[in-house]
C-alpha cells in the first residue's frame, strides 16, 4: 500500500514530463513570469528619462525616445541627437509556507510547504537611435531610426519548492519524507524592434508624426527542473532530471501615428499604435532521466513544434503636460492595450496549439500614469530630479488570471550640458497574488499569496551633434 500511495503521488512524474500537455504544466510558472513580462512591457517606451517619470511621457515626447511615446514630439528636435541605453532587471518572488494536510488526509497524517523563492535577474541592451532634424519646404521635420529590445529574454530564473511528509498507515508512524523541485532557466533573445520615425511641425503649435515598426521575436530557452523525493533517514527514493529547450519565434509591421499641441505652458498628446498579425512558431525538445527507489533509471523524452499566426493588439494613449516654470514639468498619460484581441490562431497540422499562447484569456490593460521633473541649473550643467508612478496589472501570474494590479514607484537624476545628457532611472513595485501551494494533480488546490519585490533600472547617454 505504501509503495501504490508513493507511486500515485510522485510516479506520476514521468507521465507528467513524457507528454506535452502535462509538461508545459510543469514549466508553466517560468513561462508565466516570461509572459508576464510581454503585457507588463508593451505599450512601454524606453528610455531613462521618461521612465522616472513613470513613463508619462506623451506630451513630452521632446528627446529621441518620443519615437517609442509620441513620434510627433521628434519634430521638436532642433539638433541631431544620438542616443543609447541599457537596463538591469532584479525581482524576487516569496512564497510562503502552508498546511496541506486537509488535502491528503488521510493518507498522510501531516503535510507542509516549506517557505520558497524564485529569483529572477537581467542585464540587457535597452536601445540605440539616431534622429536627423530637417526642413521640408519651410516645414520643421525630423527623420529617426531605433532599434529598441521591447521586451527582453537575456534572464536567469531560478525556482525552489520543497515539501515534508508525515506518514501515518495503519496506525503506525513512519519516518518523514520529503519531495523538492528545483527549475532553473537561462534564456536569450527577446521582441526586438525596428522603428523608422517621420516628424513634422506644419502649425507652430501642432506637431504631427508616424512610425512603421518591424518587429522581430526570438526566444529561445533551456529550463532544467530538478525533483527528488527521499527519507530524512536516508532512503532515497527517487531523483528526477527534466530539461526542457524551448524556441518561439515571430515577426511582422505595425504602424504608430502621434500628435502633439502645444500652447504656452500647456501640451497635450495622443499616440495611436495598430493592430498586427504575425507569422509565428513554437517548439521544444524535451527530455528527462528518472532514477526509481529500486535505483531503475528510465530515459525518455519528446519534441514539438506548431506554427501559426500571433494576433497582435493595438493600443492607443492620451497625455497632458504642464510646465508651469522653466524648470519644473508636471505630466500625466493614460494607455490603453487591448489583449483581450491577442491570440494565435494555429495551422491545422499543429503538433501541439496551446489555447493560451502567450497567456489564457488575456484581459485588456489600462495604465495611469504621472510624473514630475525638476531641473536645477548650475554653471555648464543641469541636474534634474525626477519622481513617478504609475497603476498597472501583471497578467499571467495569478490563479484566476484577472491580473495582479500594483503601484509602482519611479525616480531619477542625471546631469544635462550642452552637447551630452546622461540619465539613470529606478523603478519598484512590489505586488501580490495568489498561487496554488502544490503540484500535485488529482488533489484539490490550496492558494497560498504570493509576494514579488521587482527592481529595475534604467540608464540612458544622448548626445547632441552640431551646434
Amino acid at each position: 500500500m505504501k509503495r501504490l500511495i508513493m507511486s500515485v503521488f510522485f510516479g506520476v512524474s514521468g507521465l507528467f514530463f513524457s507528454t506535452i500537455p502535462l509538461y508545459c504544466q510543469a514549466i508553466g510558472f517560468t513561462l508565466e513570469w516570461q509572459s508576464a513580462r510581454i503585457f507588463r512591457n508593451i505599450g512601454i517606451g524606453f528610455g531613462a528619462r521618461a521612465m522616472s517619470m513613470g513613463g508619462a511621457f506623451i506630451a513630452i515626447a521632446d528627446d529621441i525616445t518620443a519615437s517609442s511615446y509620441n513620434p510627433a514630439g521628434l519634430a521638436q528636435l532642433i539638433r541631431p541627437e544620438f542616443s543609447f541605453g541599457v537596463n538591469s532587471e532584479n525581482q524576487l518572488t516569496k512564497i510562503p509556507g502552508a498546511d496541506l494536510s486537509p488535502l491528503f488526509s488521510p493518507d498522510w497524517q501531516s503535510v507542509q510547504t516549506n517557505p520558497s523563492e524564485t529569483k529572477l535577474n537581467t542585464f540587457a541592451f535597452d536601445y540605440v537611435g539616431l534622429a536627423m532634424p530637417l526642413r521640408f519646404v519651410n516645414f520643421p521635420m525630423t527623420i529617426g531610426v531605433t532599434y529598441q529590445t521591447k521586451v527582453s529574454n537575456r534572464a536567469k530564473f531560478e525556482y525552489f519548492r520543497s515539501f515534508d511528509f508525515y506518514e501515518t498507515y495503519y496506525g503506525s508512524s513512519e519516518p518523514t519524507m520529503t519531495s523538492s523541485a528545483l527549475s532553473k532557466l537561462a534564456s536569450t533573445g527577446g521582441i526586438n524592434i525596428v522603428t523608422l520615425s517621420l516628424a513634422i511641425r506644419p502649425l507652430e503649435f501642432l506637431y504631427i508624426g508616424a512610425n512603421t515598426n518591424l518587429w522581430k521575436e526570438v526566444r529561445p530557452s533551456l529550463l532544467t527542473l530538478y525533483v527528488n523525493d527521499n527519507y530524512i533517514t536516508g532512503e532515497r527514493f527517487s531523483e528526477e532530471v527534466h530539461t526542457q529547450e524551448t524556441w518561439r519565434s515571430s515577426g511582422g509591421v505595425s504602424y504608430d501615428l502621434g500628435i502633439l499641441i502645444k500652447v504656452k505652458m500647456l501640451s497635450i498628446g495622443f499616440v495611436y499604435k495598430t493592430s498586427f498579425k504575425a507569422d509565428t512558431s513554437f517548439g521544444a525538445a524535451a527530455s528527462y532521466t528518472v532514477t526509481d527507489f529500486d535505483g531503475t533509471v528510465t530515459n525518455g523524452g519528446n519534441s514539438w513544434s506548431s506554427a501559426g499566426k500571433l494576433n497582435w493588439p493595438l493600443s492607443y494613449g492620451f497625455g497632458i503636460s504642464f510646465r508651469p516654470l522653466d524648470a519644473l514639468t508636471l505630466s500625466a498619460d493614460y494607455n490603453f492595450t487591448q489583449w483581450s484581441k491577442c491570440g494565435v490562431v494555429w495551422n491545422p497540422d499543429a503538433v501541439y496549439a496551446p489555447n493560451g499562447y502567450p497567456i489564457d484569456n488575456p484581459k485588456d490593460t489600462r495604465q495611469i500614469r504621472a510624473g514630475v521633473e525638476y531641473v536645477a541649473l548650475l554653471k555648464q550643467i543641469a541636474i534634474p530630479i525626477r519622481i513617478g508612478g504609475f497603476k498597472d496589472k501583471l497578467y499571467g501570474l495569478d490563479v484566476n488570471n484577472e491580473g495582479v494590479p500594483y503601484y509602482a514607484v519611479t525616480f531619477g537624476t542625471g546631469l544635462v550640458s550642452k552637447n551630452v545628457a546622461f540619465d539613470v532611472s529606478a523603478i519598484y513595485y512590489a505586488p501580490s497574488f495568489d498561487i496554488s501551494s502544490h503540484w500535485f494533480g488529482g488533489y484539490p488546490q490550496s492558494l497560498v499569496s504570493a509576494k514579488i519585490s521587482n527592481w529595475r533600472v534604467l540608464t540612458s547617454i544622448s548626445v547632441r551633434l552640431g551646434s
